[in-house]
Formats: C-alpha cells, structure tokens, sequence
C-alpha cells in the first residue's frame, strides 16, 4: 500500500444540479453504508468523487476532489486512497482531502498540520486519521513488548568479557540518577515503532492481527534482547552493590546532580598548586565516571582557560586532569561540594 497510489477509474458526466449537498455527518454514512457503491456530491465548497474497492474485511475509499462543479467532467479522473473502512471504524489516509471542508472556524490554535489532525480525531466517535490508528496500535504493541521483555530469559555468563562495560554503566547511572535507580530493571525503550503503516493496512483488511505481527517481531529480536538484558541485569547489579561509586566521587556527584546549568565554577588544588575555572556542568559528571577530566577545550568556559587550568595543575595543556585534584564545586556563589581531607 503506497500512500500516493492513484487509481484511473473512468466516471461518467454528471450535471451540476445532479451533485446533491451533503453535509459531513451524511459522508461518513455514506463511508460506512457497504450498499452504496460511489458517491458524487458537493460539501461545503468542494465538490467531491468518491468510490468503494473492497479489500479483505476492509473498503477502500478512493475519491477526488475539485472547486467547480464540472470538476469531473470529461476526463479520465486520478482517484487516489482517501480512507479505509474496517469495522465499525474509519481511517482517513488522505488527511488535505477532509481539510478542503472539515476544519475549524477559528483555527488560530492550529499552528501545524499536527494540531489538525488532532483536532479532527477528537470530532466524531469512530473516525480517527490512519496515522493515529498505527500509533495507537503501536502503543498497545509496546505494552505487549514491556511484558515480553519482562519474561524475557539471560545469562549472565555471556557478559563476563563486557563487566568494565556493566560497571562504567553503573557509574553513569549513579552519578546521574542515584545508586538507588532501577531503571536497569525495566524494558528500554525501543525508540522505534514496531508496527508501521503497511502491518496497520493488513490488520484493517483481517489479513493479520497484531499479535502475530507482534510475534514475528520478537522472532527476529530475541537474541539481541537476551544479550542486551544480561548486560543490563549485570549493571543493575553493580548498581545495587553500592561499590560503583564512593567517596568523594560519591558525595561530589549527590552534591551537584539536581544543579540546573551548563557550567559550575571549580576549584583545583594538588600539591600546593592551586586554579579555578568555569567547566561544564556534564564534563563533570563524566568526570566523575571516568576520574578524569578531558583535554578537550570544550570542557572549560573558553579554551584559554582550560589551557591555563591544566599548564598550572599538570604541566601541560594537554594533559586530563584526575578527578581527585577538585577541592570544590560551587553555584551561584554557594559551595555545593568541597572536598574532605581526611576522606
């Protein structure tokens, strides 16, 4: 199913006065009425052709449209894939086509054709556009794929090579989040739909369910899951331990994790050097990970600061700087963190 499908159907000539006015409740009965094989006729200021292909256990609705009444005359009409009739449902492809008559007074609300589309899906029970319909099959298919995920079984021998990989994860999460986060236990998110328009258009005409869409996708996905659960069940582990973070890494990420910035003023003391400058909010964080700051002159406010910073602290400009040579932390004049000696 392609979306700018256009079918040649041959019409015969139809008068002007022959076109009968409808109103929009009166289109979609006509959608819906299986009895009623075409329908040409005038809605507001459009002038409108429609007709009916079966498919399966759905109707295609083809249809065109046109601003005078001999729109239709005399020609061999482009028809292209307006809706689609499944059930007690109809799904609207061709979302400009109802535009043409369908759409608020007042449409000072709508600034993108996003807020049409969620207009006109809010005005009559039982039409929705189809983009919406796979949507929402797409959220009952990630509520399926959450308890799948759940069931799904690991091992966490086959991760024994990648436990650096499990434990700077856990750092990452502990800094960020908390060592008390769970978030390793619950299914990630995919960041894709699992369904898409071609499996919605086969489930409409009974050609397939969503379940078994559903279960060819996990086919073709369990193994890496089962691998990306392991490393994840790993990392939770780190995690619960409380050993992946400690110290005065610990308190210093506490200390500056709910801080809302880009950057926060350091100071750095080693061996009686001393320096201080604006660095970046989340250089510091990954600092923290990894026990270093980087060399990058993105790191600090400008570069000519961070070349000053790690000449004084390191003797050289391109040198990282241990995490341990941080003294303080401080935002918006307040110290948030300062380093414990005895520690």
């Amino acid at each position: 199913m392609k979306d700018n499908t256009n079918y040649v159907i041959h019409t015969e000539h139809v008068q002007s006065d022959q076109m009968k006015k409808i109103t929009l409740e009166e289109l979609y009965a006509f959608l819906r009425d299986p009895s009623v094989p075409s329908l040409i006729a005038q809605i507001a200021d459009r002038y409108i052709s429609l007709t009916k292909v079966p498919v399966g256990d759905a109707v295609m609705v083809y249809g065109f449209d046109g601003y005078t009444p001999d729109f239709i005359e005399n020609m061999e009409a482009k028809y292209s894939l307006v809706a689609i009739v499944s059930g007690d449902g109809i799904y609207i492809k061709h979302m400009f086509f109802f535009y043409g008559f369908d759409r608020p007074k007042d449409s000072s609300f709508i600034s993108n054709f996003n807020d049409y589309v969620a207009w006109f899906d809010s005005r009559t029970p039982g039409v929705m556009a189809f983009e919406t319909y796979v949507k929402w099959l797409n959220v009952q298919a990630t509520a399926l794929y959450c308890k799948w995920y759940d069931t799904l079984s690991y091992s966490l021998e086959s991760v024994k090579e990648k436990e650096f990989e499990c434990a700077e994860n856990a750092r990452k999460i502990a800094v960020m989040s908390g060592s008390n986060d769970e978030s390793m236990l619950k299914a990630p998110d995919l960041g894709y739909c699992i369904l898409n328009n071609m499996d919605a258009f086969h489930i409409l005409i009974g050609s397939t369910t969503l379940e078994k869409v559903f279960g060819k996708w996990t086919d073709e996905h369990t193994s890496t899951f089962q691998s990306s659960k392991a490393l994840r069940m790993r990392t939770q582990e780190i995690l619960r331990s409380g050993k992946c973070l400690t110290g005065e890494c610990l308190r210093m990420a506490d200390a500056i994790r709910t801080i809302d910035a880009q950057f926060v003023n350091v100071q750095f003391e080693h061996e009686g050097a001393v320096a201080s400058g604006k660095l970046k909010l989340k250089t510091l964080q990954g600092a923290i990970v990894r026990t270093s700051i980087p060399y990058y002159a993105s790191c600090f406010s400008t570069e000519k600061e961070g070349n000053m910073i790690r000449e004084k602290m390191m003797g050289n400009k391109w040198a990282d700087i241990p995490i341990n040579f941080v003294q303080s932390v401080s935002f918006r004049g307040k110290a948030v963190y300062v380093h414990k000696d005895n520690d």
